[in-house]
């Protein structure tokens, strides 16, 4: 589903009063779908199979969940880090590397 049509559901959702957890979930799957397919199309494209997921955005439970299981599907290999923060704690780690060489 495009994202102009994901919107529009979820609106049309919403007006009718489904509960704001069933569209929450809508609309992560739907992210972690389009996102897993663009994703392929890249790695086609590019031969990189092996995918580092970060930012912030990954410290969302569900969405990295949801992205593993379907890149894992769509023969992709994907990585999220455990010991290292996702977000600003990872990139000022980042500068301090660099800094220190």
């Amino acid at each position: 589903m495009p994202v102009a049509e994901l919107v529009t559901a979820l609106l049309a959702d919403w007006r009718a009063g489904k509960p704001v957890s069933l569209l929450a979930v809508k609309f992560h799957h739907t992210l972690a779908e389009l996102s897993a397919r663009l994703l392929k199309i890249l790695a086609t494209q590019t031969g990189v199979e092996q995918l580092v997921l970060t930012g912030g955005v990954f410290q969302n439970r569900l969405l990295a969940e949801l992205m593993i299981q379907r890149l894992i599907e769509l023969d992709l290999k994907p990585w999220l880090s455990e010991a290292i923060p996702a977000n600003d704690g990872g990139i000022a780690l980042g500068q301090a590397v660099i800094a220190g060489r």
